[in-house]
């Protein structure tokens, strides 16, 4: 889900985020990012054994890169 987003060219920046997922024998995981007012919010769904929270960002850019940073 997105939020706040005026143009297409503003998604790509590094969004700082939380990270929580509980998987037990299948579950679901959300993060939430925000960068000003644009809110990223990816939902997704798996299979096995994980409790977990993280912080940190993504960066989201128009080119392919094998640099995490």
């Amino acid at each position: 889900m997105i939020y706040h987003l005026e143009n297409d060219d503003q998604l790509f920046q590094r969004f700082p985020g939380v990270d929580g997922s509980v998987y037990v024998a299948a579950g679901f995981g959300i993060s939430y990012q925000q960068s000003g007012k644009i809110i990223l919010a990816p939902i997704r769904t798996g299979v096995g054994l994980r409790v977990g929270a993280n912080v940190g960002y993504l960066h989201y850019t128009t080119k392919h890169s094998w640099l995490p940073f």
